[in-house]
């Protein structure tokens, strides 16, 4: 169901150019619900982020239970990783032709991510570092927060559908008070 397309990368965040990971997730159904759960919450930001696009609030994924399959599969990849890292923000966009992500940061994050839950004739790259990654379906890109990164504007049809986030160093996740999705009942194997 997941697949590690870039093992040979070491998970170090400080590196130039940066280490860019790349995941592809077979999971039609978690895809589908992901796709419907940016539809049905809407324009949760007003256009007030980076991204001048339909966007879920940051924290909309520790309330809306549609999230949970991504925030497993994220969990079991940081995992990987030998250092203490949780979840801290998530959130769906929905982008049409010409909308784009102003070029920007996650600052203080030590990973960040883009998930793209569709495909499309034309979609605008995520530009990372000046690295093109072009969005495919079920493909999740993992890259330092702080790396520069924007989505140029570009004619194209339909609707381009991805899930963000950040990645933090914790000590403790229940500083993070992240119960709500996280719940220790949750069992899924991947």
């Amino acid at each position: 169901m997941i697949k590690h397309l870039t093992e040979e990368l070491n998970w170090s965040a400080r590196t130039l150019p940066p280490n860019i990971h790349k995941f592809q997730i077979d999971d039609s159904e978690m895809l589908n619900d992901l796709i419907q759960m940016i539809e049905d919450r809407g324009d949760e930001t007003a256009y007030s982020t980076n991204l001048k696009c339909d966007m879920t609030g940051y924290k909309s994924w520790m309330v809306d239970k549609r999230f949970r399959g991504l925030a497993e599969i994220l969990t079991s990849i940081l995992k990987m990783i030998p250092l203490n890292l949780s979840i801290s923000d998530m959130w769906g966009a929905k982008y049409i032709s010409e909308e784009y992500a102003k070029e920007h940061d996650h600052g203080r994050s030590e990973w960040s991510f883009c998930f793209y839950l569709n495909d499309g004739i034309g979609f605008p790259p995520l530009i990372v570092n000046g690295i093109e990654l072009k969005p495919e379906k079920g493909l999740l890109v993992m890259f330092p927060g702080w790396v520069r990164h924007s989505v140029p504007s570009k004619e194209f049809d339909g609707s381009r559908y991805v899930v963000a986030g950040n990645v933090i160093m914790t000590d403790d996740t229940d500083k993070l008070k992240l119960g709500g999705v996280l719940s220790s009942n949750m069992k899924r194997n991947y």
